[in-house]
């Protein structure tokens, strides 16, 4: 045998890679389960949901992981001081009212730790959606089945818990998996899948959220920074109009009597925000108490960021949120994957006006961590086509 043909027996085959090949079996898993606040360890009230255990779950996978070395088109130490002030202010503010600190700031260094795990890459992306996203399926599937929770009778819930967050999630989830779709028709058809999702859980504001993100994609191409802005200020503007003239129109009609209630938690809520000092009040007070004896978290969440840690809290993470967005500098790259990931944090941000707890889930973590990746691939891909 000559040695061009030992060699050639020697090469391997080329094998396509798997499924298994092409995910990290720990993100996956813990994706599948990161919308699941509807399921407790322990008695409901006293455990923990196993969102938040999925999220420490995603934040202790980050801690373990070997650094990347990836260069971020974005500073890290800019955001690990905005992530430490918004810590300490909350911590401090805490201690001074003699507020429960602990489980609340251990979800803000979650949810700052999954951020910049997504966004370095030492979380896999791709896993953490594709389990998200068949997680929620799923989670229909066994509702409509009659073998998962119905806690609002008639709207979809699940293992979320709640219909609003049920919709927070199904209307960021398809974005971020939009943002890793080649094919027009593959994301046309993941958007359809969801928004009937989104409707099926009754929450129109996320119906919104997701409407406005799509449209973002959209309007947003090739724009500048001051026009995107200005599309922001726009779509506020939308939102803040149909919510006003149209919450009640058609199937909706029916929703006066709940609607009455979220007005009388909103005006309870704003006059706490309002008498409460510039520094907050401390972990756990984004809550009103109704009639003496009812006690309801606050239907917005950056009036609960005002409230419990103040101008400095709320400055830090809507300045986060901001530099994610908008990105500027030389190396903001937006590709489509760019905007759609923008688009997931415009549908977190909508929702927020009008559900409580929103900023630190593990959804907001992962857009603002994904946008930033994706960006940075973004200019990686630009890069690599300049020096060929």
């Amino acid at each position: 045998m000559s040695t061009t043909e030992r060699t050639e027996a020697r090469a391997p085959t080329y094998r396509p890679p798997t499924f298994h090949d092409m995910v990290r079996w720990p993100e996956l898993l813990i994706g599948s389960v990161l919308f699941a606040r509807g399921y407790y360890f322990g008695p409901e009230g006293a455990g923990y949901p196993l969102s938040e255990v999925a999220v420490g779950a995603l934040a202790f996978v980050t801690l373990v992981r070997r650094p990347t070395g990836r260069r971020l088109v974005v500073s890290p130490l800019l955001l690990l001081a905005l992530f430490g002030i918004a810590l300490a202010d909350l911590s401090l503010v805490s201690a001074i009212h003699g507020a429960p600190w602990f489980q609340r700031v251990g979800r803000v260094a979650s949810f700052g730790v999954i951020a910049f795990g997504v966004m370095s890459g030492r979380l896999h992306l791709k896993s953490i959606l594709i389990g998200m996203s068949g997680g929620f399926l799923v989670n229909a599937g066994l509702y409509y089945a009659g073998l998962a929770p119905d806690n609002y009778i008639g709207y979809l819930t699940g293992w979320a818990g709640d219909k609003n967050y049920a919709g927070l999630y199904a209307a960021a989830i398809p974005l971020l998996v939009c943002a890793h779709l080649p094919r027009r028709w593959q994301r046309l058809t993941v958007l359809a899948v969801f928004g009937y999702l989104v409707f099926l859980t009754g929450s129109r504001t996320s119906m919104i959220a997701l409407l406005l993100g799509a449209l973002w994609t959209i309007v947003s191409t090739h724009r500048s920074v001051a026009a995107r802005v200005g599309i922001v200020a726009v779509f506020y503007g939308v939102f803040s109009y149909v919510e006003e003239h149209y919450a009640r129109v058609s199937i909706f009609a029916e929703r006066w009597g709940t609607d009455i209630l979220r007005d009388r938690i909103d005006a309870a809520a704003t006059a706490k925000v309002n008498a409460a000092l510039p520094w907050g009040l401390g972990a756990g007070e984004g809550e009103v108490l109704l009639n003496g004896k009812l006690r309801f978290l606050f239907h917005n969440s950056y009036q609960t960021l005002l409230v419990e840690g103040g101008w400095i809290l709320a400055g830090s993470i809507c300045l986060i949120i901001v530099i994610a967005l908008f990105s500027f500098g030389p190396y903001a790259v937006r590709s489509r994957a760019v905007r759609y990931g923008e688009a997931a944090i415009i549908a977190v941000g909508i929702c927020a006006i009008s559900l409580g707890e929103v900023h630190f889930t593990g959804i907001s973590a992962l857009s603002i961590g994904a946008v930033i990746h994706l960006r940075t691939q973004a200019y990686e891909t630009l890069v690599r086509e300049v020096q060929r």
